[in-house]
């Protein structure tokens, strides 16, 4: 398993950065979407190390796990920044630089990348068992490999069958086919788009996309650009912890709260043809 947010460059150097600010620009659906702060929801993040001093993580609901056993090495303060920008579009609290999507939500956080950029799947299998015993009902994989897992495929399959819902990245390695676990048939798999809406070329799309999402995040500071289905997959688990906060969604029963979330968040992103048909156009 591999970490799939690769592409990292200097970034704009303006000071602040909103992240429903930012959807609601560059998602034309997002402006209506009934959204809440995401009290009361627990995400689950299957990541790097996570930089726990961030001043915008300060005041978060942070729970945090690793896995790597990498977390009192110097050397691995590199290996930090994928999973921290991840926490900052989703509970970054706005007291320096980055307010998330859902800053009131409970956040979990398991490190499964190391300095290496691989999770080995008994790490991940072992990560997933944590999130869901410690309540996520959303769980992010921004992370992929290009073979099924068993270990990991019944994980996925036993922890939906309990109301658990998983996005994960399709990968950035068009045109391979869908990265692992985006292409399990029970994960909602997100592609990014560019400013413009288009697919992010390096995007993987088949057999199937479920959703497609903002994939280029311009962060200020030392995050600069973040580009691919990485950073769509996590925006994507943010709106959707943000609905389940007041939607009618949340009180759906588990065999068909995945495809009312999908539907969901299509109005949000305005997805309005099928994801793989605009995906194929694209390639």
């Amino acid at each position: 398993m591999r970490d799939l947010a690769v592409q990292v460059a200097p970034g704009d150097p303006a000071a602040w950065f909103d992240a429903v600010a930012f959807l609601r620009d560059s998602a034309s659906g997002a402006a209506a979407w009934p959204r809440s702060d995401g009290k009361g929801i627990t995400i689950g993040l299957a990541d790097t190390l996570l930089e726990e001093g961030d001043p915008d993580l300060s005041g978060a609901s942070l729970t945090v796990r690793d896995f790597t056993g990498e977390s009192r090495d110097p050397a691995s303060a590199r290996a930090k920044g994928h999973a921290t920008d991840s926490a900052l579009l989703l509970v970054g609290q706005g007291r320096s630089r980055v307010r998330g999507i859902v800053p009131g939500a409970r956040l979990a956080v398991a490190s499964v990348i190391g300095r290496d950029a691989v999770a080995s799947p008994a790490r991940l299998a072992a990560a997933l068992d944590w999130l869901v015993a410690v309540g996520a009902q959303v769980v992010v994989l921004p992370l992929g490999d290009s073979r099924a897992r068993p270990a990991i495929a019944h994980r996925i399959n036993r922890a939906t069958r309990r109301g658990v819902v998983f996005f994960a990245a399709t990968g950035n390695a068009h045109p391979a086919p869908l990265a692992f676990p985006a292409r399990h048939r029970r994960v909602i798999s997100v592609a990014g788009v560019d400013d413009d809406g288009n697919v992010l070329l390096e995007c993987c799309r088949r057999p199937r996309v479920d959703l497609l999402a903002p994939g280029v995040v311009r962060l200020p500071g030392e995050g600069g650009l973040r580009r691919g289905s990485s950073v769509a997959a996590v925006l994507a688990a943010g709106v959707a912890a943000s609905l389940l906060g007041v939607s009618a969604v949340s009180i759906a029963p588990p065999r068909v709260l995945r495809s009312r979330l999908v539907s969901a968040l299509r109005q949000v992103f305005l997805c309005r043809s099928n994801p793989s048909e605009r995906a194929r156009e694209a390639s």
